[in-house]
């Protein structure tokens, strides 16, 4: 028995399972062991897929995704500084093409990609190429069009086959590996079934601790290689007159028209939690929400930080103007920063 008909004698079992709570462990050890299986075929083939030669560049990278001909190259050329192929034929796009938009100081590389289909988690219609894309991004721009609203199950499926988890946090899991000793447990009920997850996985010595709130599903992902945490913009798009009533969307826009598309810029800029520190000139310093006075010393240069004295900031993360803070002190959007070096 090859690969492929291991993985599909697993699917086969898990289609004909009874889903209840006695037997979600056992699904989720045989999701493990397709995993398992993927990688072990991917890594034999050679086929493991690459993003295509895109590389990130700027403060954050947004991917735009979506069945064919939803108009995302439209609203590539309206947001960035490249021209996007665009017609009224499936398939005008057939290589990821990269674009930048500059918003509130931020650099921010958008990715048109190729129409998305079903089967893409398989490797159908440069699946693979596509997804590699999609998982290498801070935030996926889902889109759709009226007529391929009922299409957003088939597209969260083919994301979620492919191992990105939308709008997920990462499960809080610490593995220690160990020389020897076995697999150690705390934190949780089941220790066996984490255990048997783990050496799925290929551990085999480790002490494992599990933090608060982690289901079953969430113990198969964190031990999966496949699994990519993003976070995920809904939009529906050519609503050129008037909204439509569609439930799961973030924003409805035109970008033909440019509906809300100032609005849209926004939502990804507050979507990929960035935020700006200015110095004493105009331009900010792009840092992400929950960054301290560290993280903007190390994205100047690592010097900075070495000879680091005290700073002063004037803004809303700060009791008074000019208050004297230190390293760890956690900056907020608007922040004006002044760093003191020693001697």
């Amino acid at each position: 028995m090859n690969v492929e008909e291991k993985i599909k004698e697993l699917k086969d079992e898990i289609k004909n399972t009874q889903k209840n709570k006695a037997t979600e462990k056992h699904i989720g050890l045989l999701k493990a062991k397709i995993a398992r299986l993927r990688e072990q075929k991917e890594k034999r083939s050679g086929k493991r897929a690459k993003s295509r030669g895109v590389r990130k560049k700027g403060d954050a990278t947004c991917a735009v995704c979506g069945p064919p001909s939803v108009g995302k190259s439209t609203l590539i050329n309206r947001i960035t500084d490249v021209e996007s192929k665009v017609a009224d034929y499936e398939f005008t796009t057939l290589e990821v093409i990269e674009g930048m938009l500059l918003h509130k100081g931020a650099y921010i590389q958008i990715l048109d990609t190729p129409g998305l289909i079903e089967g893409a988690s398989k490797g159908k219609g440069k699946g693979r190429e596509i997804l590699s894309s999609l998982r290498a991004s801070d935030l996926l721009i889902i889109m759709l069009d009226p007529a391929s609203v009922d299409m957003k199950k088939e597209i969260e499926k083919e994301l979620y086959d492919s191992g990105i988890r939308l709008d997920r946090r990462k499960p809080q899991i610490k593995v220690e590996k160990t020389d020897r000793g076995g697999i150690e447990v705390t934190g949780y009920d089941d220790k066996e079934f984490v255990k048997d997850i783990a050496r799925e996985s290929g551990i085999l010595n480790a002490r494992i601790i599990m933090g608060k709130d982690v289901d079953t599903e969430g113990v198969v992902d964190f031990f999966s290689k496949n699994v990519q945490y993003t976070k995920g913009l809904w939009i529906l798009n050519k609503i050129d007159d008037r909204e439509i009533r569609a439930g799961g969307f973030d924003m409805q826009i035109s970008a033909k028209f440019g509906r809300n598309i100032e609005k849209l810029k926004d939502v990804i800029f507050e979507k990929l939690e960035l935020m700006r520190v200015y110095t004493d000139k105009n331009d900010p310093m792009i840092l992400r929400k929950g960054d301290a006075v560290r993280d903007f010393c190390r994205k100047i240069h690592r010097d900075f930080e070495e000879n680091f004295k005290r700073a002063r900031v004037w803004g809303s993360s700060v009791r008074y103007g000019g208050q004297l803070v230190g390293l760890g002190h956690i900056l907020d959007d608007g922040d004006l920063i002044r760093l003191e070096a020693k001697g």
